[in-house]
C-alpha cells in the first residue's frame, strides 16, 4: 500500500507543481497589470 501511494505521488506530483506554478506566476501578472493600470490612469 505504501509502494503505491509512493508511485502515485512521484506520477501526480511535477503535473501538480507545474500547475501550481503556472497559477502562482499568472497571479502575479495580474497584479503587475493592475498596478501599471493605477499608474496610467
Amino acid at each position: 500500500m505504501l509502494a503505491l501511494w509512493a508511485v502515485a505521488g512521484l506520477v501526480l506530483a511535477p503535473s501538480v507543481l507545474r500547475r501550481m506554478a503556472r497559477r502562482e506566476s499568472g497571479s502575479a501578472m495580474a497584479e503587475r497589470r493592475r498596478r501599471a493600470m493605477q499608474r496610467v490612469g
